[in-house]
């Protein structure tokens, strides 16, 4: 199920629905209200149009997260579509950063159940790993059916590990929930129309990236184009002054 404020979407927030859905819905609403534009909780594997029709994805970290097949295939979605990132952690949430590293890195063992539990929360909440790997493998083969859970696991592994992520209680008073919208917001790519308009105004610069920010030793398409037009015609003036003092 998809919970949409409208269809226009500027931000995804990825949830285990099961333990944190009610914090998406939270957050959903306060960033809607500070954007002005939709916000999105996803739920599906159809929900993979509307991820990439959104400039920022955000996701919820708990204790659930990772043995969601569904909240993986979303995060996995995002990063093969490239967007930005952004990760909160919930206070109280359970979410174990060393202990979700060697879940990313096993991933294919772990949801088919064969590797051995190495503590009391993870035989709590493993019960249906094998289910869980055929899920997330049926729900990839729809995008991509040359990737592995494996290789999915690998890249959330090296993606989400390098996100220092933002700290939400969401106890908290409302100017706490209203610093992290704030931080949240900070991290906002411009919108995609505005990214293609800019390369469409500025195609020497690539999209949403000006020429001017280029390395100035950098050459373009355009700029080879133009030194080679500029050359031929000194070369033309050169021989022409010459032709004038032969004929002196």
């Amino acid at each position: 199920m998809i919970e949409v404020v409208n269809r226009d979407s500027s931000i995804f927030v990825c949830c285990a629905r099961d333990d944190a859905v009610h914090h998406a819905r939270v957050l959903r609403s306060a960033l809607g209200v500070s954007l002005g534009r939709g916000c999105a909780i996803g739920g599906g594997a159809e929900t993979a149009a509307l991820i990439s029709r959104s400039d920022l994805f955000v996701v919820l970290l708990t204790r659930r997260l990772l043995l969601n097949p569904i909240v993986l295939f979303e995060i996995w979605t995002a990063l093969s579509l490239r967007l930005r990132i952004v990760t909160v952690a919930i206070t109280g949430g359970g979410y174990d950063f060393g202990e979700a590293s060697s879940v990313l890195l096993d991933m294919q063992s772990v949801l088919s159940g064969t590797l051995p539990t190495t503590s009391a929360r993870t035989r709590e909440i493993t019960p249906k790993y094998s289910t869980a790997a055929e899920e997330l493998q049926a729900l990839i083969m729809g995008s991509d059916p040359d990737t592995t859970v494996a290789e999915v696991g690998d890249t959330l592994h090296a993606s989400l590990t390098a996100v220092i992520a933002l700290a939400w209680t969401p106890q908290g008073s409302k100017n706490h929930l209203a610093a992290v919208v704030d931080d949240i917001l900070l991290r906002m790519p411009p919108r995609r129309s505005q990214r293609r308009q800019f390369s469409i105004d500025h195609p020497g610069g690539g999209e949403g990236t000006p020429a001017a920010a280029r390395g100035k030793g950098e050459s373009t398409p355009n700029s080879r184009r133009r030194s080679k037009i500029g050359g031929s015609k000194s070369s033309e003036r050169s021989e022409r002054s010459e032709r004038s003092e032969d004929r002196a």
